[in-house]
């Protein structure tokens, strides 16, 4: 290869590399900086709020006596409704329905996780489930007697469907209750009894 042939081909490739390395420059100098930013996320503090509703209940009296039948007004607060030691049943098919509501005022769903019942607290009572399946309704008698009282709380007015468990009471929403006292037996006690101190436990948690 002749000398000027050799500085011809020197001079093309130093000029073919000074291009590449411009290219390079070039496409290096191209770039883009993109930012997310997020100013603030808050988590609102869980609230929890369920209860009962109203600050009292006026029963529905139905029977078979026209005398000595009394349905006393219930005595409300968020966490606890309680019937006057005035209640009085006389004669089968008596009957005292108290109308409950409660509403779930906090921001998470709750549900009905159980029902415990507490039998009166009189040592000479025999109380029986009238549901084998559910804690919703019982009846008690006192001592020998054939006749008693059944407690029982439902989610209907007629009495017929017992409270369920596992039902969900949505943030914001209200359901309603019902607590049947009503005589218990087919005939008459031959003297008077009464029981106290019985109780339904409604137990709520997160749904």
């Amino acid at each position: 290869m002749s000398m000027k042939s050799t500085k011809s081909l020197k001079i093309v490739l130093g000029t073919i590399i000074i291009g590449i390395l411009g290219i390079t420059i070039a496409y290096g100098a191209l770039s883009s900086t993109l930012n997310v930013t997020v100013s603030k996320v808050t988590q609102n503090a869980l609230t929890w709020n369920v209860g009962f509703t109203g600050s009292s209940a006026t029963p529905t009296s139905t029977g078979t006596s026209t005398t000595g039948r009394t349905c006393g007004n219930a005595t409300i607060t968020s966490t606890t409704v309680t019937i006057p030691n005035t209640t009085t049943l006389s004669k089968p098919q008596d009957v005292c329905r108290y109308t409950l509501t409660i509403k779930n005022s906090g921001g998470i769903g709750a549900k009905l996780t159980s029902i415990t019942f507490t039998p009166p607290t009189d040592s000479n009572k025999t109380c029986t489930k009238d549901n084998s399946s559910s804690e919703a309704s019982y009846h008690c008698v006192i001592g020998s007697n054939s006749n008693g009282i059944t407690y029982k709380i439902t989610s209907d007015a007629d009495g017929n469907t017992l409270l369920p468990i596992n039902t969900t009471l949505n943030a914001g929403a209200s359901t309603t209750v019902y607590l049947f006292l009503s005589y218990y037996g087919n005939g008459l006690n031959s003297a008077e009894t009464s029981q106290s101190g019985a109780k339904f436990t409604l137990n709520y948690g997160q749904a």
